[in-house]
């Protein structure tokens, strides 16, 4: 299975940049999931909980999960 996604350029260059970059932007986030699961996992801060939720509802907003790519 192929599947090939064309832009034209330079007027979609903003979705372009955003579609060549999409894997660093899950490796960010996954970064930040695992520094916040870290953070709660040794107790060193009660905000990071109160952190981790908001971010899994924001992630939830978006209909995002990070299991999906991993």
């Amino acid at each position: 299975m192929k599947a090939i996604i064309e832009f034209d350029l330079p007027e979609d260059k903003e979705e372009f940049d955003g579609a060549r970059k999409a894997s660093d932007f899950w490796l960010c986030l996954d970064a930040i999931d695992g520094y916040l699961r870290n953070l709660i996992k040794n107790g060193d801060c009660d905000y990071a909980e109160k952190l981790y939720e908001y971010f899994l509802e924001i992630l939830e907003d978006y209909n995002v999960t990070l299991d999906e790519y991993s």
